[in-house]
């Protein structure tokens, strides 16, 4: 099996039980939950779907452009508390199929939010860089570093001692995927940069997936 499909195995498995009600986390995704430990508009809030992509992880296409993020940004408890709408949908098949989606620029999540101007700003320069207006955004993947929501992020994110890559561990979002772009690409907001119109937490991409924290049990 690909560290990939793995990947997506494992978080269908453990998203299948949150939307379920089961919140009780594996012991793996709780030492990542504590890695984290930001105050005020930094505190995660648990009582959201933790999202650890947005795309097609394991799909037989490879992603027109892949990015790493921080964290999924501010929960939007009408999305996806218990009684949301994107956690009903993933509640009905899978957490991989509706995040292959591309949920964040459908009409649902627009009506509510307005155009999702970080999304399309991306779509957009994947398109440029492809030459390639035929690109969607469920042609896009977004990985983060770590998979629980807040407004903000305002504290380091450091996996413990005894979680390094490489270690026996889960299969990380990020697991063996090159991640590669110019920090200053269009689009792209600067290391660490809230984006205003989703609250996405996000960097550049150029940061080496070494840095996603991989937990062994």
């Amino acid at each position: 099996m690909s560290s990939r499909l793995a990947a997506v195995e494992f978080w269908d498995r453990e998203i299948g039980l949150w939307v379920k009600g089961n919140h009780r986390l594996h012991p793996d995704l709780e030492r990542w939950r504590a890695t984290y430990s930001g105050r005020g508009a930094g505190t995660v809030d648990m009582t959201v779907m933790p999202e650890p992509y947005i795309g097609s992880l394991a799909g037989s296409a490879t992603p027109a452009l892949v990015m790493l993020g921080l964290n999924p940004g501010a929960p939007a408890p009408a999305f996806q508390s218990m009684d949301g709408i994107y956690t009903q949908r993933v509640r009905e098949t899978s957490y991989s199929n509706w995040a292959s989606s591309g949920p964040y620029t459908d009409a649902t999540w627009q009506q509510a939010h307005g155009r999702n101007r970080y999304h399309h700003n991306r779509l957009a320069f994947a398109r440029r860089l492809h030459n390639d207006d035929t690109i969607q955004n469920h042609d896009l993947l977004y990985i983060e570093l770590y998979p629980f929501h807040s407004k903000a992020v305002t504290a380091a994110i450091t996996p413990p001692p005894t979680c390094s890559p490489g270690s026996s561990s889960i299969p990380s979002a990020s697991s063996r995927l090159h991640l590669s772009s110019p920090s200053a690409s269009p689009g792209f907001g600067p290391p660490h940069a809230s984006d205003s119109a989703t609250g996405t937490n996000c960097q550049s991409i150029g940061q080496p997936p070494a840095a996603q924290p991989t937990c062994s049990r």
